[in-house]
């Protein structure tokens, strides 16, 4: 049944000492958004019937369905391929975005190549009020909605007024402030209609003071929310700070459902898929019942598809080191459209004359070990955009390269979230044999992606090849 471990309760029972401190808040409920978190006053914990995973022993089946299904539009699901686990009890759970080309994966919604796919658990029992919290990495790309959440949903004729109870928090934020999807902000939402919501785009450093700024930062950061019906109250938290309440009787759930975790792609409000491949790392999820909290017992179907047991991880994995730069080797070039790119722009400087295709271009047998290589001749320019890189954050970037003359450039350009060059940094090319070059850089302040350019500073009669393209988060 369920399960709770020593690590767990010690754990608890510190936070359930905060509720001293409750009762001298102003508000009246007690507690307050960018105070400390606590419980309501009064609350009690229901240990006894809580649940902890650490995933130190896999995935375990009696406690997670694996789904294997699609919702929305533009994507490929969510599938169990991309369900996985380490041998030390990481939950690793991949996602793959538009410029996936491995060409293993097949998707299951409207995109079948296997690009805009996550992974997905279920919780097999249900859940109702309590303490929720789970400990993860985001997965920290733009396009991929990484989400922690609780869902029951009642079909009715009327689908505008189905009763939907979900509390979510999903990330990255910013529908609701800049317009801009960025891990700067967090989104919380409650629902008990498929359209009456109570939704709230929370800036991260104005509501923690700058305790937390980014949340793909690198650093495992725990996720919460404590779901009470009396009085009728939603209350979410970041590493102990309460970020936001929400206390309106319309919007607060009632009705018991599952727990769910995982990351998916949908078509719009965070933003375009511009990578291949990265991760949500998950360290443990946890529940606590809330005693004395009138619910509405429901037992909702799992009405997506779920995976079958010969589809559940049974190996541990080695935790990948992500490269964030799309098909760095140029590989794709054996079996898919060079034309998309897939990462990379082929592009000419303002003043040449020649079609792109005759200046900037993928050639086999030119890269490293006789492999593809991307050319650059004359006035071509070739071009990566990566996104989510904020001031403060450094990265190591490896690359070969080789070039006739002494005037190419691999530049690193800084550009604000209004997509403006707030720093540029040029780095030679000077060698004329395919040699390693490393670059190791911090993005300065305002910074909100970066792109890379490698081109010939005087135009004509140059030539340079690359390949093998790393960027590693240090």
């Amino acid at each position: 049944m369920l399960k709770v471990s020593q690590r767990f309760l010690i754990s608890c029972l510190g936070v359930f000492c905060l509720t001293s401190c409750a009762a001298a808040k102003e508000q009246a409920l007690g507690i307050e958004e960018s105070g400390n978190h606590a419980y309501i006053e009064g609350i009690e914990l229901d240990y006894k019937n809580a649940f902890f995973d650490d995933f130190a022993n896999g995935l375990d089946r009696k406690s997670w369905y694996i789904c294997k299904s699609a919702w929305g539009k533009n994507n490929g699901g969510v599938l169990p391929d991309n369900v996985m686990y380490t041998d030390d009890g990481v939950l690793v759970l991949r996602g793959n975005g538009l410029h996936y080309s491995q060409g293993e994966l097949h998707g299951i919604g409207d995109r079948k190549d296997g690009s805009n796919t996550g992974g997905v658990i279920i919780s097999t029992f249900t859940v109702g009020p309590g303490h929720y919290e789970a400990k993860f990495k985001p997965l920290p790309r733009i396009g991929a909605c990484t989400a922690l959440w609780t869902y029951a949903n009642k079909f009715i004729e009327d689908e505008d007024h189905s009763p939907n109870h979900e509390i979510d928090i999903e990330m990255p934020g910013g529908k609701n402030t800049s317009q801009k999807a960025t891990f700067k902000c967090c989104l919380f939402t409650n629902w008990t209609k498929t359209k009456v919501y109570d939704s709230t785009d929370v800036i991260l450093a104005q509501k923690t003071n700058n305790k937390v700024v980014d949340l793909n930062d690198g650093e495992y950061h725990v996720f919460g929310f404590d779901w009470y019906t009396n009085p009728t109250c939603v209350v979410y938290y970041i590493d102990g700070v309460i970020t936001r309440i929400s206390s309106s009787k319309t919007f607060c759930p009632t009705m018991t459902g599952r727990l769910w975790i995982g990351n998916w792609f949908p078509e719009s409000f965070v933003g375009t898929a511009n990578f291949e491949t990265d991760y949500m790392l998950v360290d443990y999820v946890s529940y606590i019942p809330f005693k004395n909290q009138p619910y509405d017992a429901y037992v909702p179907d799992v009405t997506t598809e779920i995976a079958r047991d010969n589809e559940y991880p049974t190996t541990p994995v080695t935790l990948p080191i992500v490269n964030k730069l799309s098909n760095g080797d140029f590989e794709y070039f054996d079996r898919l459209d060079v034309q998309k790119g897939y990462g990379w722009i082929f592009d000419t400087l303002n003043d040449e004359t020649k079609p792109v295709n005759e200046v900037c271009y993928l050639e086999k047998g030119v890269g490293s070990l006789g492999t593809v290589g991307a050319v650059i001749k004359d006035g071509g320019l070739l071009m990566s955009e990566i996104d989510s890189i904020y001031e403060g954050m450094t990265y190591r970037l490896k690359y070969k390269a080789q070039s006739t003359s002494s005037n190419t450039i691999m530049s690193i350009e800084y550009l604000n979230a209004g997509e403006t060059i707030i720093s540029q940094k040029d780095y030679p090319i000077t060698t004329t044999t395919l040699t390693e070059y490393t670059q190791e850089f911090t993005a300065p302040k305002g910074t909100n992606k970066i792109v890379i350019n490698v081109y010939n500073n005087q135009g004509e009669s140059q030539t340079t090849i690359v390949d093998d393209f790393v960027l590693n988060k240090v």
